[in-house]
C-alpha cells in the first residue's frame, strides 16, 4: 500500500461517523469475483421498478448481519473472509463462515431487514412532497400546529387503518391537510367489518363526490 493510501485510509477510520462504508479482506488481490457478487445484488425489485441496495453503507451492512442467521452470512458476504464496520458508537468486525461464490437466494433474506430510521424517512419525504406540491396548505398548517407532530397523527391513523400503499398515504395527508386547514371535511372512520381496501375505496368515492357536487354547486 502506498503513503498515500495509508493516509486516505486513516482519515477514514478517523472520520467512521460520516458513514462513508465499511472494510472487507479478501484471499487475494482478485475483486472480480466481489464486483459480481454485489453487481449481483445491487438491483432490487421487479423490473419496471426496481431500486438500488445500498450495500456499501455500514449502517445497512450493521443492520443485515444483526438481522441475519450466521448460516445465511455466506449468501450475503460472498467471497469476503471478513468485514469490519462502524456501528453507532463502535467499530465491529464479522468473521465470514464459508468465504465464496454463491446465487442470490430466493428470497433474499436481507432485504427483509427492519429499518430504524424507515419512518423518519417517509416523513420526511412527505414533508418535502408538502412542501413542494403543497405549499400553501402547509404553511397555513405550520401557523396553529406543528407539521411534524400533525403528520406522526396522520401516519398513525394510517397504519390503524392498514393503510400503507403509497396511494392510500398520498390520499390521507393530501387530504387530511386540505381538512386541517378548512377546505375539506370527509368522513374518514371504517365501517364495523369493513377491511382496509373496501375502506379506502369508499372514502375515496366519497371525496370524489364531493368534488363533483362543488363543480355543480
Amino acid at each position: 500500500m502506498a503513503p498515500g493510501d495509508v493516509a486516505a485510509l486513516l482519515t477514514l477510520l478517523q472520520t467512521p461517523q460520516t458513514h462513508w462504508g465499511w472494510l472487507g479482506s479478501l484471499a487475494d488481490d482478485d475483486l472480480g469475483a466481489v464486483i459480481r457478487h454485489w453487481r449481483e445484488r445491487l438491483l432490487v425489485g421487479p423490473a419496471g421498478s426496481q431500486a438500488l441496495y445500498r450495500f456499501h453503507d455500514n449502517r445497512t451492512l450493521a443492520r443485515a448481519l444483526a438481522h441475519l442467521p450466521t448460516q445465511q452470512w455466506p449468501a450475503f458476504l460472498g467471497p469476503l473472509i471478513s468485514v469490519c464496520y462502524w456501528q453507532g458508537e463502535h467499530w465491529c468486525s464479522a468473521d465470514n463462515p464459508m468465504p465464496g461464490e454463491y446465487p442470490v437466494p430466493d428470497p433474499a433474506l436481507w432485504l427483509n431487514v427492519p429499518n430504524p430510521q424507515a419512518m423518519t424517512i417517509l416523513q420526511t419525504n412527505i414533508l418535502r412532497y408538502l412542501l413542494a406540491e403543497h405549499s400553501e396548505d402547509l404553511s397555513r398548517l405550520a401557523e396553529h400546529q406543528d407539521p411534524k407532530v400533525w403528520l406522526n397523527n396522520v401516519l398513525e391513523q394510517a397504519r390503524a387503518w392498514q393503510w400503507q400503499s403509497p396511494e392510500q398515504l398520498e390520499f390521507l395527508v393530501v387530504q387530511r391537510l386540505a381538512e386541517a386547514v378548512g377546505t375539506a371535511v370527509i368522513r374518514w372512520q371504517s365501517m364495523p367489518g369493513e377491511v382496509a381496501v373496501d375502506h379506502f375505496q369508499r372514502v375515496v368515492e366519497q371525496w370524489r363526490r364531493s368534488q363533483r357536487e362543488k363543480c355543480h354547486g
